[in-house]
C-alpha cells in the first residue's frame, strides 16, 4: 500500500467510515491473522469497497483517482 496504517487509520477515521476502536480492532486482528487489512476492509468485512477506499486514498495524496477496469483499454 502506498500509504501507512497509520495514514490510512486517519482517512478512515476522518471519513467516519469507522472509529478508532474499531480501527485498531481490526488492526489486532489483521496483525495476529497476517492478513493485509485492505483485504479485510474491503473482501473480508466489507466496510468500505474498493472503489471508495481507491478514492480516498486519491484525495488524501492530492492525486487524481481513475478506476481502469472502466476504460476501454486497446
Amino acid at each position: 500500500m502506498v500509504i501507512s496504517v497509520d495514514e490510512l487509520k486517519n482517512i478512515l477515521i476522518k471519513n467516519k467510515v469507522m472509529d478508532e476502536a474499531a480501527f485498531i480492532k481490526l488492526q489486532q486482528y489483521c496483525e495476529n491473522a497476517n492478513i493485509p487489512i485492505e483485504r479485510v476492509l474491503i473482501y473480508e468485512q466489507n466496510i468500505i469497497t474498493d472503489e471508495k477506499l481507491g478514492q480516498l486514498i486519491a484525495d488524501y495524496l492530492k492525486t487524481p483517482f481513475i478506476r481502469l477496469s472502466k476504460l476501454n483499454i486497446n
